[in-house]
């Protein structure tokens, strides 16, 4: 790893914020604040360092608390998180900025815009993103059989997080057994040193420490109504075929909300949206 993979700061309360910066450092790039899924960590974008590097772009990605570097926080909710987002990019020095959220990431990318301004928000990505719990077909799959859990067992998990930690601990074993199976190129990073940490960090990072309260504010209120997120631009990428987070969900985040455009792709599931659509999604992006 890399110096800028494995940076943090101390937050008011004394909690640590994991952080890392990849791509240009060039004082005029421009800068992404990039949410990461769920579960996740810093780590997730550094598959794009070197996209960010060629188009001149600063990635500045912060994880969520429980994961990797950052201080568990039980009592967290996406409001307080994008808060804590808001004092890094303080102490990075940035003042204008684009944000990126992908699937789990998306509720805190779109809590970071809230509370920003205009001025400091230029432009909002977000990639088959968790809808709020009152949208339709809201919820993952019971058990990769791609059927969505009911919102109100989803509140009933919320209310009582060890039921959540048990879900979670059964269906993230199973998700780790399989990932090779699900995603073949994990099987190409294993061979080399480099990819078999960056494999084993994604396991240790996706263990139900954060992952468990990670869910449970998502997938509650998250602190503000969308109607009155006041964006310059927000863009949802969602696609057609994605039973994990469906794209009516997104259509019900365009709905309610002002300056949002959706683009589904109707022949692209969950994995394959942000595979084969991630590219084209960053430079909408950094045109905005």
């Amino acid at each position: 790893m890399s110096p800028g993979d494995s940076q943090t700061i101390t937050l008011p309360d004394g909690r640590q914020l994991g952080y890392a910066i990849y791509g240009s450092r060039h004082p005029r790039a421009a800068v992404f604040v990039a949410f990461h899924g769920t579960p996740g960590s810093r780590l997730d974008y550094r598959m794009l360092h070197e996209w960010a590097l060629k188009n001149g772009v600063t990635l500045v990605c912060p994880e969520r608390p429980g994961y990797g570097l950052s201080t568990i926080d039980k009592n967290y909710v996406v409001t307080k998180h994008a808060h804590d987002v808001q004092r890094l990019m303080d102490h990075v020095g940035y003042e204008r900025y684009k944000v990126i959220g992908a699937v789990g990431g998306g509720p805190y990318a779109l809590a970071f815009t809230h509370i920003c301004t205009k001025v400091q928000v230029q432009g909002t990505l977000l990639i088959a993103p968790v809808a709020p719990i009152d949208a339709p077909k809201t919820g993952l799959p019971v058990s990769g059989t791609g059927r969505p859990m009911n919102r109100y067992l989803w509140r009933l998990l919320t209310i009582f997080p060890f039921l959540m930690e048990l879900r979670v601990s059964i269906v993230s074993r199973k998700f780790l057994k399989n990932l090779a199976a699900l995603n073949p190129p994990t099987e190409e990073l294993r061979k080399t040193e480099q990819g078999r940490k960056i494999i084993e960090g994604y396991a240790r990072h996706g263990t139900p420490a954060g992952y468990v309260h990670d869910y449970c504010a998502s997938h509650r209120y998250w602190g503000f109504e969308l109607r009155d997120t006041d964006a310059n631009r927000i863009v949802i990428f969602a696609g057609g075929m994605d039973v994990q987070n469906p794209p009516d969900g997104m259509r019900y985040m365009r709905d309610r909300q002002r300056n949002t455009e959706l683009f589904v792709h109707p022949h692209d599931n969950h994995m394959t949206l942000q595979r084969n659509q991630m590219c084209r999604a960053l430079q909408i992006l950094r045109n905005m």
